[in-house]
């Protein structure tokens, strides 16, 4: 089987990052075999990548992101708004969210 050219295989895991960014998948769905399934049929060419590499393109874009955030803050913001949540979900792990205005 041939795969895609490395430029397109690379903007496919963007938008594959992309999603599990804005949806706030866990990583682990990269390796579920109904996910591959779907992705298989969808697309034969993609190879799915190792969560660990999403893992990767996640950082990359939070420290892109946040240098730029700073920057606009800096530049910017007269005011900032802090809010927080802290709760246990039904599997007994603690979740903390953090909502900046």
């Amino acid at each position: 089987m041939t795969y895609h050219q490395e430029s397109h295989q690379l903007e496919l895991c963007q938008h594959l990052t992309d999603w599990v960014i804005c949806d706030s998948q866990p990583l682990t769905v990269l390796e579920s075999p109904a996910f591959k399934q779907l992705i298989f049929q969808l697309d034969l060419k993609f190879q799915i990548p190792n969560p660990k590499y999403i893992k990767l393109l996640i950082y990359k874009a939070y420290n892109y992101l946040k240098s730029l955030i700073i920057e606009k803050l800096e530049k910017d913001a007269n005011a900032v708004s802090l809010t927080c949540d802290l709760w246990t979900g039904c599997n007994r792990q603690d979740a903390f969210a953090v909502l900046l205005k």
